[in-house]
């Protein structure tokens, strides 16, 4: 395995999901695989919306910090956020639609950032989105190890 943005990466091939998650036979593996698929599926690029809405209001010389803001708050969500297995639970009932209210909150704080962040703004960005992203990996987990019993082992 191999560190990539603070997480390990699995070696599974390019093989579907389905095919790939019955090669997670340890916790390890598991655990790895469910993180990999919970940051593909959150780990959007939303600067385009942060930098429309500057645009509309008049303020094109902040839009283009967009997306240079987007890359560095992702990398610096991604090398902090703590994947608290303890608290995962078994979820039959999926995710609640949580992905996008993130997203969108992700969109506001880079708004935010554009118009008149420092480093620490930044730093307080991250802890934010932190915060909202625990609830959603939550659920998203717990959703993982109760909908693929290849995944039952990521948790104890």
């Amino acid at each position: 395995m191999t560190r990539t943005n603070g997480i390990k990466a699995c070696s599974f091939s390019a093989r579907s999901f389905s095919t790939e998650v019955s090669l997670c036979v340890t916790q390890a593996e598991a655990r790895c695989k469910i993180k990999l698929q919970f940051r593909k599926s959150v780990d959007k690029n939303v600067s385009f919306l942060a930098a429309e809405q500057l645009e509309a209001e008049g303020k094109t010389e902040v839009a283009g910090r967009c997306a240079h803001l987007n890359d560095t708050l992702s990398q610096e969500l991604w090398q902090h956020f703590d994947f608290n297995w303890s608290a995962v639970l078994p979820n039959p009932g999926g995710t609640l639609g949580r992905a996008s209210a993130f997203l969108q909150r992700k969109a506001a704080l880079l708004y935010d950032l554009a118009v008149d962040g420092s480093e620490m703004d930044i730093m307080n960005a991250v802890n934010d989105l932190g915060e909202d992203l625990r609830p959603l990996w939550l659920e998203y987990a717990g959703y993982m190890v109760t909908s693929a019993p290849e995944l039952e082992s990521a948790v104890d």
